[in-house]
């Protein structure tokens, strides 16, 4: 993975990151919003299962999710926490 992070940018960092921390698959990772997080975790149903699920959003995932969050506001993105295609460099 560290060949990946040399040649990647922030927004595939982060996709790597929040797929790593949370499980999830990375149709789900793309879908996730900052308001999917709720009382402390994140709430979301997989797309493939259907099955909902909380994440505590602690740790590691914690600074993952603000870290990207301030990068969004920066640079006036959507609230989503992985930011679209469209805003990649």
């Amino acid at each position: 993975m560290p060949a990946v992070y040399e040649r990647a940018c922030a927004p595939v960092w982060d996709a790597m990151d929040l797929a790593y921390l949370t499980g999830q698959r990375p149709g789900d990772v793309f879908g996730l919003r900052e308001i999917d997080i709720r009382d402390g975790a994140l709430e979301l149903a997989q797309s493939k299962t259907g099955k909902k699920l909380r994440i505590a959003v602690t740790g590691e995932l914690a600074g993952a999710g603000e870290r990207i969050m301030e990068r969004n506001e920066a640079q006036n993105a959507p609230p989503h926490l992985h930011p679209p295609r469209s805003l990649y460099p």
